[in-house]
């Protein structure tokens, strides 16, 4: 895909990637949102099954990107993203006729089908020799994932007045919408990704993947869990609860759209402001001591959510390029995998002893040291050239792109 010379082509490529990656994240953010409320409240499973099945989904995920993205032929990958679009929408409206087992054998297939897409999508958008425009797709593709999950749970909210069985409807012609334009989307070279990249490419992967950790581990938590939470705590009914995630993703899509307008230079600052924010966010949700004032906790945390994922894919896009960056982009999509699989399942195991409150409390420690371990990663090193605007370019040198 890429932005191509004109102006035309250029909106064109950001209007695709807004809308795919929309359709692609309010699916994959209703799958991991609304079935372990389905586990809860429809089988009575306790919030563990929600823990389970977040860890299969998410396992299967991480096993796509990390074994079989990688080792998918040039020639197969754009069958393989097709198809994987289909499975995604196939598998949602299935969900109805699954029973609880049913759903977490759904949840395995769905999670490699996600795990081929993401990478794809945000490969696509970033595959542009000009590295500001590159960042800028990066950011229209963010925007794309926000967009998705503001509208995505106001919908939702609405359709649970309808029952679970309105809900998987709609998403799956969502689903529908992604697998409509899937085959408008052209992934750049037909050789087989590189299995291992280069020492700068691994470099800023390993930093991209640390920035995304700060707030991507209490997110994994949140994205499961908070509904349950919030009706726990504050006693008040599943639609409410639902609605807790609005001003999140509503501050996270201002975020998201200010990077698209104004493409980052520097990136310590903004990863320096995730960190205080999103550890002062955790405190303020352990306090939290009404419905009302954990709307502004979910507020507050739309900064990092707008910021850390970027940042990531920011750091990736400069240390690498060409199928170099589709093998690192998939790394870094396992990453967040994993931390899906481990999180959610630990959170509900934890919940399940000390309460769900304290749950999110105990996030501190894994929050604190990634902090840690980031800020030492930066100052052992010497002071790198993609960290304050340089970008990978095809013939290996970095250079500074246009601000604007």
């Amino acid at each position: 895909m890429g932005l191509g010379k004109g102006s035309g082509a250029a909106v064109s490529a950001a209007l695709l990637t807004l809308v795919i990656s929309a359709c692609l994240r309010a699916t994959d953010n209703m799958i991991a949102t609304t079935i372990p409320l389905l586990g809860t409240y429809v089988f009575a499973l306790g919030t563990l099954y929600g823990g389970v099945f977040t860890t299969v989904y998410s396992a299967s995920s991480l096993a796509s990107n990390w074994f079989l993205n990688p080792r998918l032929p040039g020639s197969a990958r754009r069958s393989a993203f097709i198809a994987s679009a289909g499975v995604l929408a196939l598998g949602v409206f299935a969900i109805p006729f699954a029973g609880a087992a049913g759903i977490l054998a759904l949840g395995l297939v769905l999670g490699l089908a996600v795990g081929i897409l993401y990478p794809s999508v945000v490969a696509a958008a970033a595959a542009n020799a000009e590295s500001y425009r590159s960042e800028r797709m990066i950011s229209v593709y963010a925007v794309g994932l926000s967009l998705s999950l503001v509208l995505g749970p106001l919908l939702e909210s609405y359709l649970l007045e309808f029952g679970y069985d309105a809900v998987f409807l709609v998403f799956g012609a969502i689903a529908a919408v992604g697998l409509a334009l899937s085959s408008r989307i052209r992934l750049s070279g037909t050789e087989q990704l590189p299995r291992r990249i280069s020492p700068l490419a691994r470099r800023g992967l390993v930093e991209g993947i640390l920035t995304g950790a700060v707030f991507f581990i209490p997110f994994a938590a949140l994205t499961v869990f908070l509904p349950i939470y919030v009706e726990t705590a504050f006693g008040v009914g599943t639609v409410a609860a639902y609605t807790a995630y609005i001003p999140l993703y509503v501050v996270s899509l201002l975020v998201r759209l200010a990077l698209v307008a104004r493409p980052l230079g520097g990136v310590l600052a903004p990863i320096v402001v995730s960190m205080v924010v999103t550890v002062a966010g955790l405190i303020a949700l352990f306090l939290a001591p009404s419905f009302a004032l954990l709307l502004l906790v979910s507020a507050f945390f739309g900064i990092p959510h707008g910021m850390t994922f970027t940042l990531s894919l920011i750091l990736v896009s400069r240390t690498s390029g060409g199928a170099e960056r589709n093998t690192a982009n998939s790394q870094l999509n396992a990453f967040y995998s994993f931390l899906y699989i481990v999180v959610p399942i630990a959170i509900g195991s934890v919940s399940e002893l000390l309460g769900i409150r304290e749950a999110f409390l105990l996030l501190l420690a894994p929050v604190g040291v990634t902090c840690l371990v980031l800020l030492r990663s930066f100052r052992r090193t010497e002071p790198a050239r993609y960290l304050a605007g340089y970008s990978w370019q095809a013939e290996g040198t970095p250079v500074r792109g246009p601000p604007d």
